[in-house]
């Protein structure tokens, strides 16, 4: 994802938290939410599960965030779709 983010833009995120997506547990997650507004970029799932395992891992104001970039480029652009493309096999919304 870092190399993802191009030269301006932050990515904002822990490792730990995305890669238990690949635990058993949680391969059965399909939908992730992605927003794109004033705040950045956002891809958030709401799986209580989930949050629960890692709860130490999000922040308390954003119990559903798995990341958020800013400055990531435009929606046509490259990097953006490399982005959520992370996520493809699970589909994306927003």
């Amino acid at each position: 994802m870092q190399a993802l983010k191009g030269a301006t833009g932050t990515v904002d995120y822990k490792a730990e938290l995305v890669e238990g997506l690949m635990h058993p547990d949680f391969r059965r997650i399909k939908w992730f939410f992605y927003c794109d507004n004033f705040e950045g970029n956002s891809i958030r799932v709401f799986d209580r599960q989930l949050v629960d395992k890692y709860k130490h891992l999000f922040r308390p104001s954003e119990s559903w965030m798995l990341l958020r970039g800013h400055r990531l480029g435009q929606e046509n652009e490259s990097s953006k779709h490399e982005m959520l493309r992370l996520f493809a096999g699970n589909q994306t919304r927003g």
